[in-house]
C-alpha cells in the first residue's frame, strides 16, 4: 500500500510540473497580449496570415474562352423527315 502512494505521490509531482510550466506558457502570452491592448483582438495574431497574392504580372489580353457560342437555329423546318 506504501508503495502504490509513494506512485501516485510520484506521478502527480509529475503532473503539477507539467502544469506549471504551462501556467508559466500561458502568462507569457497574456503579457504579449496585455502589450497591445489598444488593437482590436483579431490583430492578436491567433489567425492564420492569408496567402500571398499573385507574383505574376498582367499582360493585358483577355482571358481564355470558348469563342463564339452558336445556338442552334429551329425555326427553320426540316429538309426532310424519316
Amino acid at each position: 500500500m506504501v508503495r502504490e502512494l509513494k506512485l501516485l505521490v510520484s506521478a502527480q509531482a509529475a503532473m503539477i510540473a507539467e502544469q506549471i510550466e504551462r501556467i508559466a506558457e500561458l502568462e507569457g502570452q497574456v503579457g504579449s497580449d496585455l502589450r497591445n491592448f489598444s488593437k482590436p483582438p483579431s490583430s492578436d495574431g491567433l489567425r492564420k496570415k492569408p496567402a500571398p497574392k499573385s507574383l505574376r504580372q498582367r499582360t493585358g489580353r483577355k482571358p481564355a474562352g470558348r469563342g463564339e457560342i452558336r445556338v442552334a437555329d429551329w425555326s427553320r423546318s426540316p429538309t426532310r423527315t424519316r
